[in-house]
């Protein structure tokens, strides 16, 4: 994900050698769509039990964009 979407074209990670950009879309596979459901029950459940989520955001790893 790109903070202005559609990527512009002369954006300089269109051409770096190390990064694969895909549209959200990109996502949308049975596999993927299934982990991620399964992630989420994972996480439902720790928190139900009063336990840390395993797949939980790590507080201070996130920045919010303009806005």
């Amino acid at each position: 994900m790109t903070e202005t979407e559609p990527i512009p074209p002369d954006d300089p990670l269109l051409r770096a050698p190390n990064c694969v950009l895909l549209p959200h879309i990109g996502s949308a596979t049975l596999a993927t769509r299934s982990r991620m459901a399964n992630m989420a029950v994972d996480d439902c459940l720790a928190g139900l039990r009063g336990e840390p989520l395993p797949h939980g955001v790590v507080p201070g790893t996130l920045t919010r964009g303009p806005g």
